[in-house]
């Protein structure tokens, strides 16, 4: 199950740092919170991203990788629609309902950067806007909630 509220989280994982940004950076999901948490505390990376970078690997040598599937994949942020996002990265989303799917910050973060190295192919604007994205989230991941600088 997903935590109730961030209060919550905060006492749970005995992280008081702890904030709503991040929180949704992790898409709620407890395990991931954990995880943050203890590379919060250890500085070090807890999470094998080798599964991303796998279906990365998939996507491009069968020629998933275009512009328009790009294209695509960054318009399901928007509506969820699961045609639209190519088969291998839906292990790195949460099913919300029925044909729709709800991308996980800390995933996503790691697929666009893939995606932005792995396929040299891709247009420059295209590019920019996987790294500009990224960069975003990121922001949103590690932002002070007091400054207001996660929701900007």
């Amino acid at each position: 199950p997903l935590i109730r509220n961030v209060l919550n989280a905060v006492q749970v994982f005995d992280w008081p740092e702890l904030n709503a940004g991040r929180a949704l950076f992790c898409g709620l999901v407890p395990a991931l919170i954990h995880i943050s948490r203890l590379e919060e505390l250890r500085k070090t990376q807890h999470l094998s991203f080798q599964k991303v970078e796998e279906a990365i690997d998939v996507c491009v040598k069968d020629g998933l990788v275009t512009d328009k599937s790009v294209r695509y994949l960054l318009a399901n942020f928007v509506d969820g629609e699961k045609r639209k996002v190519m088969k291998p990265l839906h292990q790195f989303m949460n099913t919300a309902e029925e044909e729709k799917l709800r991308w996980i910050p800390f995933y996503m973060t790691k697929v666009l950067d893939n995606l932005e190295f792995s396929a040299p192919s891709l247009d420059e604007s295209l590019r920019v806007a996987l790294r500009k994205i990224v960069e975003l989230f990121n922001e949103l991941s590690t932002a002070e909630e007091s400054s207001g600088k996660a929701w900007e």
